[in-house]
């Protein structure tokens, strides 16, 4: 039997030493490139954090609280909305009285108007229109130059206005009543303060009268 020198196992010691060595030494090298590895995963989770998801956090968070003041802003018009709609229904509920309400005492002059109200029966019952006039009125102000305003200009004026107004006609005497009667039934609110009929200066004018009218329209200077 051959006998092994102990050279050979003082050799084969060191070489295991050595190889313990070398692997302690990986070892450690491979919990370093491990914590390397996190510390890099960290690093990189916090620089998307801080410079990518923090942007988008904040535009989502802005535009949250933006489509909540618009869900506010749109609650609002709704609201608004739907008292449209009921003053629309109120109003068409009135609507019928509010055009007879404006023929009777419209909230301007309407001197188109009133005088037509002479003028449409007049050649309805066959008289001629022949003269038509009004006072002097206050355009820019609205209102109407009346005696009543001019001798009283500091106190406070109702919102009731007037002004004067004038009409001739001239027609046989049945057509001049058949008139008078129709503008009296005429929807406009007046007063007639006046009237008169006269014979035409023309002499072979016999049949034909004169008649002349006087007094106040009225309308109204506020709100209604």
């Amino acid at each position: 039997m051959e006998v092994i020198p102990n050279r050979f196992f003082s050799a084969l010691t060191i070489t295991r030493e050595k190889a313990e060595k070398i692997i302690s030494r990986a070892r450690e090298k491979a919990e370093i490139w491990r914590y390397i590895e996190v510390s890099l995963t960290l690093f990189v989770i916090a620089f998307f954090v801080i410079f990518a998801i923090r942007p988008a956090a904040t535009t989502i968070a802005g535009l949250v609280g933006e489509i909540k003041e618009k869900e506010v802003i749109s609650l609002k018009m709704r609201q608004k909305i739907n008292a449209v709609v009921l003053a629309q229904e109120a109003y068409a509920g009135v609507q019928e009285k509010i055009g007879p309400l404006d023929s009777f005492l419209p909230t301007n002059f309407n001197l188109a108007q009133g005088l037509a109200q002479f003028a449409g029966p007049a050649l309805e019952s066959g008289v001629s229109a022949e003269a038509a006039g009004v006072s002097e009125l206050a355009i820019a102000g609205e209102l109407a130059t009346t005696k009543e305003a001019k001798e009283k200009p500091k106190e406070k004026q109702s919102n009731l206005l007037s002004f004067d107004f004038n009409f001739r006609a001239k027609g046989e005497y049945k057509r001049l009543l058949d008139f008078f009667r129709a503008a009296l039934s005429s929807r406009r609110w007046f007063e007639i303060s006046q009237y008169q009929i006269a014979k035409p200066q023309k002499k072979e004018e016999t049949e034909n009268l004169i008649l002349n009218l006087s007094g106040k329209m009225f309308y109204w200077g506020g709100k209604y």
